[in-house]
């Protein structure tokens, strides 16, 4: 806070010097004196008085304030209120027979603690006889944000359908907005006095929907129309009607090239998704005896996370693989890692529309066997303990 409290023996230190450098009629101020109660009960009044100055200063200052006098700074400011709880969102790698069909409206994903899954569109398993599906939890939550290798079960099983996982776990799902993140984005609301710049349409889209994180340009469509990409909190994919809301709710802050114009049906602007960089990570690891190997992948995932953090990410950047081989050695309990068979071996060069993220993950043993969980959760019948995959090399290039 900007006002300093002081305990009530400095105010009475400062009153008392205050009062004898003006006088030579006191020579000491001693307990139980007339003078001692004067100081004391203006050194009380003044110590209210500043508590009075720093709670209002709680209610004008975003970095002054906390809990319910941060959510009046932002109504104050027409900061969009603070955000509520969000689902989260992973990549799940499915195992079935090559023509297998998993449909978006009949079936659903559900991991070990009872959390259930969906996807926005049908998949068809290809000549591979496996396939990644992004998904994104039902229920809001931090609960939401399960594990490695706990997503296991898909419902209904559909003909033909052998194994599901997700290698790497669950992120985005939260709580009620905490008081950094909502100060930072009560400090950034002033771009809602912008016009026509990215940050205005950032702000009004996220009072329109609190998952918008970001909005990036996206060029120019084959219809004229300004693409503007979406990036959500928990990175999950907004669907059509979403984006529709967002459009009705927030045409009147559009530019003269966004506006509907007369006589044409539909508007000067295009809502997409962010486009995804999938990153598929395969490690040969000794891991240390007295380490949990699920301790251990956690602590790699989580760290690998926050490198690609994409909420930071600048477009464009190369995943170095440099990088990720040295957040592995460095995680606590992981002894040695074989360069020689850890993929990616190259840099990646992301495009400046996509942002990277994790999709796949194997941590596999220095003889190429994949290090299961102590829950058992694999079924290495269904999951086979291949050498290594290098996807990023060969197969998924071309995704």
């Amino acid at each position: 806070m900007f006002t300093k409290l002081l305990p009530i023996e400095q105010y009475k230190a400062i009153f008392s010097e205050m009062m004898l450098n003006k006088t030579d009629k006191i020579t000491k101020i001693s307990d139980g004196s007339v003078v001692n109660g004067i100081a004391f009960g203006a050194s009380k009044l003044a110590q209210k008085v500043h508590k009075d100055i720093a709670l209002l200063e709680g209610r004008m200052f975003p970095d002054m304030s906390v809990n319910q006098a941060l959510d009046d700074v932002a109504r104050l400011g027409g900061t969009s209120q603070r955000f509520g709880t969000k689902q989260s969102s992973t990549y799940v790698r499915v195992s079935a027979d090559v023509g297998t069909t998993y449909l978006a409206n009949t079936h659903t994903f559900k991991s070990t603690s009872g959390i259930e899954f969906t996807f926005p569109q049908d998949v068809t398993i290809g000549s591979f006889g496996f396939a990644y599906i992004k998904v994104r939890s039902t229920t809001t939550g931090s609960n939401t944000e399960v594990d490695a290798l706990t997503i296991n079960q898909v419902l209904p099983a559909p003909t033909g359908h052998k194994y599901v996982i997700n290698e790497f776990k669950a992120t985005g799902g939260s709580d009620r907005e905490i008081d950094d993140v909502f100060r930072n984005r009560t400090k950034l609301g002033v771009d809602l006095l912008s016009k026509s710049t990215i940050s205005q349409i950032e702000q009004v889209f996220m009072k329109a929907n609190e998952n918008v994180l970001k909005v990036y340009y996206g060029g120019i469509n084959e219809l004229g129309q300004t693409v503007l990409l979406i990036l959500t909190e928990n990175g999950i994919d907004l669907s059509t009607p979403e984006f529709n809301d967002i459009i009705l709710r927030t045409e009147k802050y559009f530019g003269l090239s966004e506006l509907r114009p007369a006589n044409f049906n539909g508007y000067g602007v295009s809502l997409q998704n962010v486009d995804w960089y999938p990153v598929d990570v395969s490690m040969r690891v000794d891991i240390d005896s007295s380490y949990a190997a699920d301790d251990v992948r956690k602590e790699v995932q989580i760290r690998i996370n926050k490198y690609l953090d994409y909420r930071y990410w600048k477009p464009g950047s190369p995943v170095e693989w440099d990088n990720l081989l040295d957040i592995t050695k460095g995680t606590e309990g992981i002894r040695y890692v074989n360069d020689a068979y850890f993929y990616p071996s190259v840099d990646l060069q992301t495009s400046v529309f996509k942002l990277p993220r994790i999709r796949g993950f194997q941590m596999l043993d220095l003889n190429g066997n994949i290090i299961k969980d102590l829950s058992g959760n694999l079924n290495p019948i269904y999951y086979p303990a291949e050498k290594d995959f290098s996807f990023i090399a060969t197969v998924l290039q071309n995704i």
